[in-house]
């Protein structure tokens, strides 16, 4: 019996472990994020995905931005 208590607690700590692992915050990192985009030459720019604006926004008829404006999550990085 003293040689079980061992293989017990690896089988609990090796349970907590998969558990942990096992979550949902996992499956909404990994959710498919597509969305649209813009091609500029040869640059892509004015990119809408699930987090909002990304990267590079120019001016264009379709926007009414003024400057070049960099985004991050919808948010104003940089404006040129």
């Amino acid at each position: 019996m003293k040689n079980l208590k061992p293989i017990y607690l690896l089988a609990a700590v090796m349970a907590l472990i998969m558990v942990s692992c096992n979550n949902n915050k996992n499956k909404e990192v990994n959710k498919d994020c597509s969305g649209s985009y813009e091609l500029k030459g040869r640059d892509t720019v004015n990119v809408i995905d699930c987090h909002g604006k990304q990267g590079k926004w120019v001016p264009s008829l379709s926007n009414k931005l003024q400057d070049t404006t960099y985004y991050r999550n919808d948010t104003i990085i940089e404006k040129y």
